[in-house]
C-alpha cells in the first residue's frame, strides 16, 4: 500500500491526499474526505471515480442537493433524485423531480453530491455500519426527519459512467445491498408485513435460493446498535 500511495502523491502532487489505513467502505471514506474538506470550505461537492464533469454551477449550492447524472455514452437523464417506496423498501432512480408516488420518500444518491458544513455536523456523517450501499438513503431519511431541506442543483451536471463498487463478486454485490436494505428499513421504523412479503423473496432471489446465504442475509439484517 505504501508503494502505491507513494506512487500517487509522485504522479499528482497538487492533490491533497488523505490516508485511510483500513477500508471503511464508500461511508467511512466519504466521512473522512467530507470532514477534511469542510475544515477549509462552506459546501463541497463530492463525487464517486466513475463520474465525468459535464457542467459546473457559477457558485457553489449552499443546501445539501442532488445533481443531474447523464447516462455512460448518451444525453440522456439516469438521474436526478431517488425515491424510496417505504412500503416495500424498494429503490427507484428519478429522471424527474415528479417521477414518483406521493408516498415516496426522496433521497440523494451517493454517486454525487453536494453537501455544505451545517447539514454534514447535523447529521453527523454517513452511519459507517453500513459500510457499503444504502448509507445515502439513511443518510437523506435523516435529513427529512430533522427537516433539513433535500434539494435539486440542475445546474451541476454529470455523466455516470459505471457503477462498479464491488461488482467482481456479483453474489458480494447483492448479500451487501439485501443486508443494508434491511437495515435501513429497521433502522428507520419502515418495516412492517408487506416490506417483508418483498424482502425475503428479494433476499432468495438474489441469493440464487442458496438457503444458506439468504439466512445470514436476513440474521444481519438489523443494526445491534445504534
Amino acid at each position: 500500500m505504501e508503494k502505491h500511495v507513494a506512487e500517487l502523491k509522485t504522479q499528482f502532487p497538487q492533490i491533497n491526499h488523505i490516508i485511510v489505513p483500513q477500508n471503511k467502505g464508500y461511508s467511512g471514506g466519504a466521512n473522512v474526505a467530507i470532514a477534511e474538506t469542510l475544515k477549509h470550505f462552506e459546501s463541497v461537492l463530492f463525487l464517486t471515480n466513475d463520474t465525468e464533469a459535464i457542467m459546473l454551477p457559477a457558485v457553489a449550492p449552499k443546501n445539501f442537493s442532488s445533481v443531474k447524472l447523464l447516462r455512460r455514452n448518451s444525453e440522456e437523464i439516469d438521474s436526478v433524485m431517488g425515491a424510496l417506496n417505504p412500503r416495500t423498501g424498494k429503490l427507484k432512480h428519478l429522471k424527474n423531480l415528479n417521477d414518483h408516488s406521493t408516498r415516496d420518500i426522496t433521497y440523494i444518491p451517493g454517486t454525487a453530491f453536494w453537501i455544505n458544513q451545517e447539514t454534514f455536523k447535523a447529521l453527523k456523517g454517513f452511519d459507517e455500519r453500513f459500510h457499503t450501499y444504502w448509507e445515502d438513503v439513511d443518510f437523506s431519511l435523516r435529513a427529512h426527519k430533522q427537516k433539513i431541506p433535500v434539494s435539486y442543483d440542475e445546474t451541476t451536471v454529470f455523466r455516470h459512467k459505471i457503477g462498479k463498487t464491488c461488482h467482481k463478486d456479483r453474489f458480494y454485490t447483492y448479500e451487501l445491498f439485501q443486508r443494508n436494505r434491511g437495515r435501513c428499513m429497521t433502522k428507520n421504523n419502515l418495516t412492517s408485513l408487506r416490506f417483508y412479503f418483498n424482502y425475503i423473496p428479494d433476499i432468495l432471489k438474489y441469493s440464487r435460493s442458496n438457503y444458506r446465504k439468504a439466512l445470514d442475509i436476513f440474521n444481519n439484517h438489523r443494526l445491534t446498535k445504534d
